[in-house]
């Protein structure tokens, strides 16, 4: 957990592998969206319903009064409107989200957001702008199920209540273990429910910052992944070595290749030597 000193700002750390050795660690990774902005694909930030932010800001922050009035000048009497070629729309006042490609747009998000994590008492949240993973671990997939449901419940009525749309198509769980105990579940996958009577699809894989996630965390989804990439880089390299000077090959490696393999390495770094040596 790392703290400001003035501890208004929480920020969690995911530990998969401090509950590794358990008998089920679950996850549940959550989108949350909305349609209420113009742009296809909407992102959270411009969700944001203003007078939510405003009671946010308020109680959240410690922020005095005459500083809440310049924030909300800052977000209020905005407009939007569409131009495709020549033609323009009339203007719309902007009643959800941020001002885009502001200073104060993600400060504003993560006061928004930052109470989040203390609907789930039982688990441990991990927020990365809008994706929010839920983990927790117990000795059997029965207690792992009933807790995981209850943090994800509690995880809609909050979204509900903010005005905010859940991305169910986004929303997957993970059954995380040792190969021989996953192997004796006679149904290896999670069962959530969602208010609107569906289940959460169990995945096998997810990319989750960067890095593919797999339930023995043996990586080797992501090396895989992450050797289809570079093998076409490192055969375009050989093919024109005799147009390149040994100077300029390691410059192309250490630029375009180096930092793909260095990304999250000290995390796959404890991967079986039979991935490692694709690498």
């Amino acid at each position: 957990m790392h703290k400001s000193e003035t501890e208004v700002i929480c920020i969690s750390y995911p530990g998969f592998l401090a509950a590794y050795g358990e008998c089920a660690t679950g996850a549940l990774g959550c989108n949350s969206s909305n349609c209420c902005d113009v742009q296809v694909g909407s992102a959270i930030i411009n969700t944001i319903y203003i007078y939510i932010l405003y009671i946010y800001i308020h109680t959240h922050s410690g922020i005095g009064d005459s500083t809440l009035t310049w924030f909300q000048s800052y977000v209020s009497d905005r407009s939007q409107f569409v131009s495709i070629s020549d033609s323009t729309s009339l203007p719309l006042p902007v009643t959800c989200g941020v001002p885009q490609g502001s200073i104060l747009g993600p400060l504003l998000f993560t006061i928004f957001i930052n109470d989040l994590p203390n609907v789930c008492k039982a688990s441990t949240v991990h927020m990365y702008a809008d994706d929010t993973v839920i983990y927790t671990s117990k000795p059997n997939l029965p207690q792992l199920e009933a807790v995981l449901q209850e943090q994800f419940t509690g995880v809609e009525k909050w979204i509900a209540n903010n005005k905010l749309f859940l991305n169910t198509d986004k929303t997957v769980t993970m059954l995380f273990g040792t190969a021989p105990k996953l192997h004796k579940l006679q149904t290896p996958h999670l069962c959530v429910g969602t208010k609107s009577n569906g289940t959460l699809t169990t995945v096998t894989s997810l990319k989750y910052l960067g890095m593919w996630l797999d339930p023995n965390l043996s990586f080797g989804p992501h090396i895989e992944k992450l050797s289809s990439k570079l093998y076409p880089k490192l055969g375009a390299l050989y093919r024109n070595k005799s147009c390149l000077s040994p100077a300029v090959r390691k410059q192309i490696v250490q630029q375009m290749l180096m930092p793909a393999i260095e990304y999250g390495d000290v995390v796959y770094a404890a991967a079986p030597q039979t991935h490692l040596q694709k690498l």
